[in-house]
């Protein structure tokens, strides 16, 4: 077993807020072990709650080390998402609309070549959203009907 061992008690605040963190932040490599348990025999090295036992290394860290080592894995575990960069290296901003991915090789620096004030765009089609409304329902049933027949051409082969 190469999972490191969390020994707490549940009788404790601080092995409480301890479980709390790996639980919230779904730290798998540790194996809590609650000592509240009578039937439990718990190794001699286990002075106080909460302490890890570090399984590879064989060391036992309580207090700040136990602090700084459940900080290392929920930083190992919390993968953090790059900030997503605008096209180009530009920023895109609210008012804006890419209207021509495909042109890339043109001056990078005219702005106009790549966007557009969506305000300006007077050709753009805008939906008839009560119709869309109206057509809910028949659109509905087409879609179920033809979920059917995909259904039963899958299942009479």
């Amino acid at each position: 077993m190469n999972k490191d061992l969390l020994f707490f008690s549940n009788y404790d605040d601080y092995s409480k807020k301890i479980i709390g963190i790996i639980k919230t932040n779904n730290i798998k490599d540790i194996v809590p072990i609650c000592i509240d348990d009578s039937k439990i025999k718990i190794p001699s090295f286990i002075t106080v709650v909460p302490t890890i036992y570090l399984n590879k290394s064989k060391n036992i860290l309580i207090d700040e080390n136990l602090n700084k080592f459940i900080e290392s894995k929920m930083i190992k575990e919390n993968k953090t998402i790059d900030t997503l960069d605008g096209y180009n290296n530009m920023s895109f901003s609210n008012d804006y609309h890419n209207i021509d991915l495909d042109n890339h090789d043109q001056d990078d620096n005219n702005l106009s070549v790549y966007f557009s004030d969506i305000n300006s765009m007077k050709d753009v089609e805008k939906l008839d959203e009560q119709q869309i409304l109206n057509n809910r329902a028949s659109n509905i049933d087409a879609l179920q009907k033809s979920r059917q027949t995909d259904l039963s051409n899958i299942f009479n082969k």
